[in-house]
């Protein structure tokens, strides 16, 4: 298994905020892409990924692949995901009126 390396080190933490923001355990995401629990940590932690099913872990945590990648992107989906919301409570308020 290769060294944690600073890209590496970047992406487990943003594994790690995705596994976080669907709220799954580190276990379930092992079980779910078919590696061991203490594969999946050490991924987060900084690991240098090997044969990693990115397809997959892209599912698991609700993002596309390109979002795996690129935080811009998953900003932008958070910040979309916000107003839908917003927009959600505003037309029940309407409701209630």
């Amino acid at each position: 298994m290769k060294r944690s390396d600073p890209e590496s080190k970047d992406f487990g933490q943003k594994l790690k905020r995705l596994r976080n923001r669907v709220g799954l355990s580190s276990e379930t995401v092992s079980n779910v892409i078919g590696v061991s629990p203490s594969t999946y940590r050490e991924w987060e932690n900084g690991r240098a990924i090997t044969g990693l099913p990115y397809k997959r872990l892209a599912q698991v945590l609700q993002v596309t692949i390109s979002q795996l990648f690129d935080e811009e992107d998953l900003r932008s989906r958070r910040v979309q995901d916000a107003i839908e919301q917003v927009e959600l409570a505003v037309k029940k308020l309407r409701l209630a009126l």
